[in-house]
Parts: structure tokens; C-alpha cells; sequence
């Protein structure tokens, strides 16, 4: 049986126990280039829809660190993660550490983001 994929609107929280822990983890990793380096994303928005709809960590979660590495998103939850939308039901992560991915589907011969 697989992972559990916690899905909001556009996005994908991927569970992930590869990740680090912590955000002094975090400021160590490097980029695939070597020379640069994870960047700790000081902003509860996780990702602004097409549409205007925001995607957003719950004011209440504590210790949640977002960050960037070679242009993906991840979420360090210790304590778990509230996630916010105003047009999609509040998806609570469980503690850990996850991958933001936005979704795709088909579009007739290819592929697309979805739009939210």
C-alpha cells in the first residue's frame, strides 16, 4: 500500500522521510550545483492560484518551517500543519516533512497544471 497524498485545491503535500527535521538541517542542504543553498521561505503563503485563491500555513501551526531547494517547496511540520484556502476544506497534515508539488492532468495529448 502506498504513501498518503494530502490534497488541497491545485496542490499535493507528498509525505517525504528523506527530508531534514529541523530548520538548522535545512540551512545545511545544498543545491544540485553545490554552490547554493536551501532557502527558508519567511511567508505562510505556500502559493497563489490562478484564480486569486491562496494557499496558506493556519496562523496557529507552530515550529512549521517552508523552504525551497533547486525550485521545489517542502513543508517541515513537528507538530503537524494546518493548511488554508478559502474555496477548499482546511487539510491538516500530521507531523513530518512533505513535498509541495502542484498537481497535473490530462489536457486532451499532454499535460498542464491545474488551475485553481
Amino acid at each position: 500500500m502506498g504513501q498518503k497524498v494530502y490534497r488541497q485545491g491545485d496542490l499535493a503535500f507528498i509525505p517525504r522521510e528523506d527530508l531534514p527535521k529541523s530548520v538548522a538541517e535545512v540551512e545545511t542542504l545544498k543545491g544540485r550545483d553545490a554552490k547554493s543553498g536551501a532557502k527558508v521561505l519567511r511567508t505562510r503563503t505556500i502559493r497563489r492560484g490562478e484564480n486569486g485563491g491562496i494557499h496558506a500555513i493556519a496562523e496557529e501551526t507552530k515550529n512549521a518551517v517552508f523552504y525551497e531547494l533547486d525550485g521545489v517547496r517542502y513543508i517541515i511540520g513537528p507538530e503537524g500543519v494546518g493548511i488554508l484556502h478559502g474555496e477548499h476544506k482546511r487539510v491538516d497534515l500530521p507531523p513530518g516533512s512533505y513535498e509541495v508539488r502542484v498537481q497535473r492532468e490530462a489536457e486532451g495529448r499532454s499535460w498542464r497544471n491545474v488551475r485553481d
